[in-house]
């Protein structure tokens, strides 16, 4: 009898366990349910934003719209009201599509900041005034690619200079002339970064510039040929493996 007893009560007690956690697990996948219905009021941009678009010029021009997005959709650090973008020191660093939404992680706090957090890691900018710019004639774009020729003597260049990840630093093979004075290949495939003709109010500006992501090395180098040196460019064709 007494043995009996002990059982019942024991399976008395397992059996409220056992309904203790399934009420519980029911209550979780109830919260989580009605979680994923919840909606929260976000930016989402109406056209598509360069980098370096400054975020009053977003809020003046009215490129954006509040959107109510299920809670586990919205992306970390998304702007939930106008005023958010209403700070001079906020600006795109990197484009942004239409349709995506206006998050705090895509600002930087200057425009300078923005601008070089899409350079490639290990690179740094180099503005070349384009009246030194040979062998291309009004066709380079940002995201473009250009390969750096130059007449002098060989032997006080470095052929090995890798400009980028993935970059062909090997250009001791191209190169037509003698021992001494001959044209070769010095830099391959250089990111070009921007290329400033006008400002912002279309006009020309006085010294026109292109920018470039190099590594420090290249840098000097490239600063070296323009100075003692004949410097020429070509632009590197999408897809070209050189």
């Amino acid at each position: 009898m007494k043995s009996r007893m002990i059982t019942l009560l024991l399976a008395l007690a397992l059996g409220g366990v056992a309904a203790t956690m399934v009420y519980m697990y029911v209550q979780r996948v109830e919260e989580e349910s009605t979680e994923g219905l919840k909606t929260r009021t976000v930016l989402v941009a109406t056209r598509s934003l360069p980098a370096g678009t400054a975020a009053i010029d977003v809020l003046a021009s009215g490129a954006f719209e509040p959107q109510k997005v299920p809670v586990r959709y919205v992306a970390p650090g998304a702007f939930s009201g106008a005023d958010q973008l209403n700070n001079e020191g906020l600006t795109l660093a990197n484009d942004v599509g239409a349709g995506e939404q206006l998050t705090s992680l895509r600002f930087r706090t200057t425009q300078t900041d923005a601008f070089l957090s899409q350079f490639p890691e290990g690179t740094e900018a180099l503005s070349i005034p384009l009246d030194f710019v040979r062998g291309v004639s009004g066709h380079i774009k940002p995201g473009d690619k250009i390969n750096a020729f130059v007449t002098g003597d060989r032997t006080k260049f470095d052929f090995k200079v890798t400009v980028a990840p993935g970059s062909n630093g090997s250009t001791a093979n191209i190169s037509v002339g003698g021992k001494g004075q001959s044209t070769f290949l010095l830099l391959p495939k250089i990111p070009v970064m921007e290329v400033l003709t006008t400002t912002s109010t279309g006009q020309a500006v006085e010294s026109p510039t292109m920018t470039l992501a190099v590594s420090t090395k290249a840098a000097a180098t490239l600063i070296s040929a323009q100075e003692t040196a004949k410097l020429w460019f070509t632009l590197v064709p999408e897809g070209d493996d050189l």
